[in-house]
């Protein structure tokens, strides 16, 4: 009886042992990319986004808005344009933030001479001949972003799709 006792004792503690390895070894896992919870149907899965701010449309000379996305959680973004020329060589777009969803507020660049400062709306240009699909990767600077769009010269037949991609980090 001792030595079934002795030998059970001995394969209870290499079982509890190798449960405690095997314990730690999911803690340090989930600890050096914690995205590997995701897969496990955690909670702190990351964030995703991926939407059509904007469907197919012609392009005008006025500037407009597209929807909107929340992008509270996700860090780096990418606005992806697929654009069918027509008779335009170039549009202008503006990335526009926001806290609430509500209220816009345009991206600025800053010029600084010696006593003073300005900020001016910064208007991106998309030179191109024929069709073109792009991307533009940018940096998270609000609970909200939307885009507003237009041609510069004849837009006749120039159509817009805006995409928008990001995955917290």
């Amino acid at each position: 009886m001792l030595k079934f006792r002795i030998r059970f004792n001995t394969y209870l503690a290499i079982v509890i042992l190798s449960i405690v390895v095997m314990f730690v070894a999911e803690i340090y896992a989930a600890q050096v990319n914690p995205r590997t919870v995701q897969y496990r149907g955690g909670t702190n899965a990351p964030m995703m986004v991926d939407v059509t701010l904007r469907d197919s449309a012609i392009l005008t000379n006025s500037y407009v808005a597209t929807n909107y996305a929340r992008v509270a959680d996700v860090q780096d973004l990418g606005i992806w344009f697929d654009l069918e020329q027509g008779s335009l060589t170039s549009f202008e777009y503006k990335i526009q933030w926001s806290r609430d969803g509500e209220t816009w507020f345009d991206e600025v660049t800053e010029t600084v001479t010696p006593g003073s400062i300005t900020d001016t709306t910064l208007e991106y240009d998309l030179t191109f001949g024929g069709d073109v699909q792009s991307v533009k990767p940018i940096t998270n600077r609000g609970n909200y972003v939307r885009l507003s769009v237009k041609g510069t010269g004849t837009v006749t037949n120039s159509t817009c799709v805006v995409y928008l991609t990001g995955v917290s980090g």
